[in-house]
């Protein structure tokens, strides 16, 4: 059970990380990211480094009850801040969305050597516009 703990928290932490880390400094998903859906990905970032503390923390003092009740705690934290971005993802204006998809398919091209309209770049562009 313990195993399947830890490689469930490091796995929901590397997640929560990577998303926060993307949405906040990927280039082209900034300008598609709204307000509430960045807030929402710091808080997200935040917490999950913090659950994770609380959990190594709670291990290496031999799970005193003080910490085990605030990890508990910060589950909720990471459970209710994942359904803030999820939600707050679903406000992000699909115009945006397109541009940053545009961005990303033309940023990936020029740095393959290509041009915009050959290969999957430009497939991904014509799906993003339709």
């Amino acid at each position: 059970v313990q195993w399947n703990h830890r490689v469930l928290g490091t796995s929901t932490a590397v997640t929560a990380l990577t998303l926060a880390g993307l949405g906040l400094a990927h280039p082209a998903a900034r300008s598609a990211v709204t307000p509430q859906a960045r807030r929402g990905l710091q808080v997200l970032g935040g917490v999950a480094v913090g659950q994770m503390s609380l959990g190594i923390a709670t291990l290496l003092n031999y799970v005193p009850l003080g910490l085990a009740a605030a990890h508990q705690l910060g589950s909720l934290a990471v459970l209710t801040s994942g359904l803030y971005v999820a939600h707050s993802l679903r406000y992000a204006s699909p115009a945006l969305i397109r541009g940053a998809v545009r961005k990303a398919a033309a940023s990936a091209s020029s740095a393959a050597g290509g041009g915009v309209g050959k290969g999957a770049p430009a497939m991904a562009i014509k799906a993003a516009a339709k």
